[in-house]
């Protein structure tokens, strides 16, 4: 987005925005994309990608997950915890714990490879979005606030062949969740039992989609998420 679509986009649904940072993260987001998620499915071609959405970048920037050139510090909460969902040892390297995701193999046979992706759900990066989760849920259909997220799912699935499998979990504050939830085609969330083409595109859960929190991401969420969708 542009500035003046950004700030019609905030002004709309009565977010206060943050431009500067939203340019600084998206860009850094970029080069997580571009120099190693695509890279590595190209090469590796995985039948399956799990997507794990977040929200967006905290009022604080500096701590950004996909700044790759910094250490793990108050982050931690969100990478570490799903490396630890998906038994996978992380350190204080971002770049490496990314890497870590990406390699992400089940233990029980065939032992199959299927990278973990990290997303940005919402573009309000630098942003206190403290009482204002409830009017972005009331305005999850409009257009722009899913843009970049989508555009991203696209850029990456595109690399690989049409039948990719795609499972989706996610790591947001139960605000968005509760208020953005439900089944169908107009929801951000739907089960098994619905038409798979919710507001982020098509998915292959085996089991309702699950959220496993916000600030403080459960790790036990994740793994019995894994149980649920046979990828431990």
């Amino acid at each position: 987005m542009n500035k003046k679509e950004y700030h019609v986009l905030c002004s709309k649904i009565g977010v206060t925005g943050n431009f500067k940072a939203y340019l600084n993260c998206s860009s850094l987001y970029k080069i997580y994309k571009n120099s190693m998620v695509i890279p590595y499915i190209k090469f590796t071609l995985p039948k399956k990608l799990i997507f794990f959405f977040l929200e967006s970048c905290p009022q604080s920037t500096k701590d950004y997950i996909f700044n790759l050139n910094t250490k793990l510090n108050s982050d931690k909460t969100y990478l570490a915890r799903i490396c630890t969902g998906f038994d996978i040892s992380w350190n204080k390297n971002k770049d490496q714990c990314l890497n870590y995701l990406l390699q992400y193999k089940t233990e029980k046979e065939p032992n199959e490879n299927i990278p973990i992706i990290i997303l940005d759900l919402f573009p309000f990066h630098g942003t206190n979005l403290i009482g204002m989760r409830q009017s972005i849920t009331e305005n999850i259909s409009t257009p722009n606030i899913l843009s970049d997220v989508k555009a991203n799912i696209d850029a990456i699935t595109n690399a690989l062949k049409p039948e990719l499998g795609k499972l989706f979990l996610f790591g947001v504050p139960y605000t968005i969740w509760n208020n953005a939830g439900g089944y169908g085609n107009g929801s951000l969330y739907c089960d098994y039992k619905s038409n798979k083409n919710g507001l982020l595109g098509s998915f292959n859960n085996i089991t309702v989609i699950m959220n496993s929190g916000g600030q403080n991401i459960s790790s036990n969420v994740i793994k019995r998420w894994r149980e649920h969708e046979q990828v431990q």
